[in-house]
């Protein structure tokens, strides 16, 4: 059994420095995989720091894009 963390997670999804590395090392392994239940808001937190860059306000309209 190997535990995987967030960073390790999140590796896998969003394109990073260690990304093929993870992808790598993730596709050879045959061990049982297991995280913590904690790694699921970790995630999310991650992903909030990557889609930073989304602009709130719609271009188009003007707009809070939460109100269109």
């Amino acid at each position: 059994m190997v535990y995987v963390g967030t960073s390790a997670v999140v590796a896998l999804i969003v394109n990073e420095a260690a990304s093929a590395a993870v992808a790598a090392w993730y596709a050879g392994t045959k061990r049982e995989l297991v995280t913590a239940s904690w790694c699921v808001t970790e995630f999310a937190s991650a992903l909030l720091g990557y889609c930073s860059h989304v602009p709130v306000v719609s271009r188009a309209r003007g707009q809070n894009s939460l109100e269109a």
